[in-house]
């Protein structure tokens, strides 16, 4: 690796991090594009799950002015999204005042750039709603700004430890390009990952440049970014347990906290504990806003019920979420360790000592796999931290073991990008994924797999079975709108068969066929509808959704079977299709078949 490093030497260099940066925002915008269709623009919404509480706050404050998120049932209804609502809660179920339990500081992170687009919404045709076009595109430039930002407040980090510039930059490469951060950046941009981990990365920064330095400007920055790290996300608090290992030993910590005390210093100390307090007093006020008692969390029926026997196995090796399993690029982190105890031993007993219980306190969470993420989401916060001891294996490792290094850069990419695509097309299950179901769906993309764990692989053989009867459905006979292409919506479910009596009795399977096209493979909106009645009560209810086995944008023929349970105490079965215009959902052939 001499070669490179003499070539490095050779170029001015104040122009790697830029040329990186933009590799960067190639990759990214390729892949984000690839997801929205923004340079179709025909793009996807992307503020939903605890994306939309987070999110929910920006509408609120800059535009409807309410308290408790009373806009939102008639934005949804208006726009026939329901996405908007996920993740908020009600005083009392299903009535207003809503309710947001999530920190606010990833609506502040948000903040500059919705206020962007809503000034351009005022000027231009779209509905000034909170969640229209601009409002979308706002979040997702958010998200990318707050990686940039990590990303360069990272560099000069690393830098800082005298690390080379190909270490720096190969270190940091191993984050955006081979784990989840870039995930929760593209895909999840309205979650609070990619802001914690900038401004976590800013605070490292600013640690390291204090202790260096000792200027009064870094003490005032670290301590504002402080605060907002405990508004993204209170447990990363935790950070500060890394701040006395930033410094060369402990006693040199322990003067400068000590001279922070100091009589001619005290007036600096209250005021970097004001710009800490300011952000904090951020979530108090939304507290209150909400319920009209002053208390900082919002989490009143959630919390660390697994604090006496956290589940730090199943968070660190299960085939469900493990941090190691689904982001293998930090195995070469931990690798990194042994290089790191003989270089920097004060700064290995930090690290180990954060990791430890950071760990502990993200396995007693009492939902440990965190719901339907991608890996194990707490920790993409704290990559900047994690990433030490590789960028520490990487500059003190002979040529050979960097060329390595380097070849595994590039194979872990092409593993995240496999990865991504699975989570995006739901061949991996949402929280689900066990040792057989990793494996066999591992590094699998093609239509088949997709959304396999979240069916029943249920096939009739045909040839074994008498058909009952068998319906043909001429569109043009019921209330649906024409599209194009002979192709055709509805706004509503359509009843299209109802068995009942005699039928009902003789009937043991079904099979539903046809032609159809669907632009959004993700949309839940249904195909087919069965429903099991009693009377004028619904038994039972099963969908099956038309993105599960057909690609975007494609007609094709599709085929599902299912089994009419034979227990139920039902005394009519309805088949129902929805379509959907929003998802450009479109149906050109449908037929019924029951058998006995």
């Amino acid at each position: 690796m001499q070669f490179f490093n003499q070539l490095i030497n050779k170029i001015p260099k104040w122009i790697y991090l830029p040329i990186f940066l933009l590799t960067i925002t190639y990759d990214y915008y390729h892949s984000s594009d690839e997801h929205y269709h923004w340079s179709e623009n025909n793009s996807k919404e992307i503020i939903s799950s605890d994306g939309s509480g987070y999110y929910a706050y920006l509408p609120q404050f800059f535009i409807y002015g309410t308290s408790n998120f009373e806009f939102l049932t008639r934005v949804s209804e208006k726009t026939n999204n329901s996405k908007i609502m996920q993740g908020l809660g009600y005083v009392d179920w299903g009535k207003l005042p809503m309710t947001n339990k999530y920190f606010v500081g990833t609506a502040v992170c948000m903040s500059p750039f919705f206020v962007v687009a809503d000034q351009y919404t005022k000027a231009s045709n779209y509905e000034r709603n909170g969640y229209s076009h601009p409002y979308e595109v706002s979040i997702a430039v958010a998200a990318f700004f707050f990686l940039l930002g990590g990303v360069v407040a990272l560099y000069f980090f690393l830098r800082s430890y005298h690390l080379s510039i190909f270490t720096t930059l190969s270190s940091i490469s191993l984050l955006v390009f081979c784990t989840n951060l870039k995930y929760y950046t593209l895909f999840e941009p309205a979650f609070s990952h990619v802001y914690s981990f900038g401004v976590i990365a800013l605070f490292l920064w600013s640690c390291r440049k204090y202790v260096l330095s000792q200027a009064s400007f870094f003490l005032f920055l670290l301590s504002l970014l402080l605060g907002l790290i405990v508004i993204l996300r209170p447990v990363n608090l935790l950070i500060i347990i890394i701040l006395p290992f930033l410094y060369p030993n402990f006693a040199a910590f322990k003067h400068d906290f000590f001279a922070l005390f100091q009589k001619n210093r005290l007036l600096k100390t209250s005021f970097a504990l004001f710009l800490f307090l300011v952000p904090v007093s951020l979530q108090f006020l939304t507290i209150y806003q909400q319920y009209g008692v002053w208390k900082f969390n919002g989490y009143t029926e959630e919390g660390f019920d697994n604090l006496f026997s956290p589940e730090i196995i199943n968070v660190l090796f299960s085939f469900q979420k493990g941090l190691f399993v689904y982001t293998p690029a930090l195995i070469l982190c931990v690798i990194g360790l042994f290089k790191l105890y003989k270089k920097q031993r004060y700064l290995f007993w930090g690290w180990l000592l954060f990791f430890f219980i950071f760990t502990y306190i993200t396995s007693s969470w009492w939902n440990w796999y965190y719901g339907g993420s991608l890996g194990m989401r707490p920790y993409v916060d704290i990559y900047a931290v994690m990433i030490i001891p590789f960028a520490f294996l990487f500059h003190y490792s002979f040529t050979v073991i960097q060329l390595l290094l380097v070849a595994a850069i590039l194979v872990l990419f092409k593993h995240n990008t496999i990865q991504n695509d699975q989570k995006l097309h739901a061949i991996y299950h949402l929280s689900e994924m066990n040792y057989k179901r990793y494996w066999d769906v591992f590094l699998k993309t093609d239509n088949r797999f997709h959304w396999m764990y979240f069916r029943e692989n249920f096939e009739i053989d045909e040839t074994k079975l008498h058909p009952l009867s068998i319906y043909h459905y001429d569109f043009h006979t019921y209330t649906w709108k024409e599209n194009f292409k002979n192709s055709f919506v509805s706004d509503n479910p359509i009843s299209l068969l109802v068995i009942k009596g005699h039928l009902l009795v003789s009937s043991k399977y079904y099979q539903l066929s046809g032609e159809g096209f669907v632009q959004d493979q993700e949309t839940l909106s249904s195909l087919k509808v069965v429903k099991y009645h009693q009377g004028e009560a619904e038994v039972l209810t099963e969908n099956f959704y038309l993105g599960q086995v057909l690609d975007n944008n494609k007609w094709g023929e599709f085929k599902v079977q299912g089994e009419l349970p034979q227990n139920l105490s039902a005394d009519s079965i309805s088949f129902e299709v929805v379509t959907n215009p929003k998802y450009n959902m479109r149906l050109r052939k449908l037929t019924i078949c029951l058998y006995k």
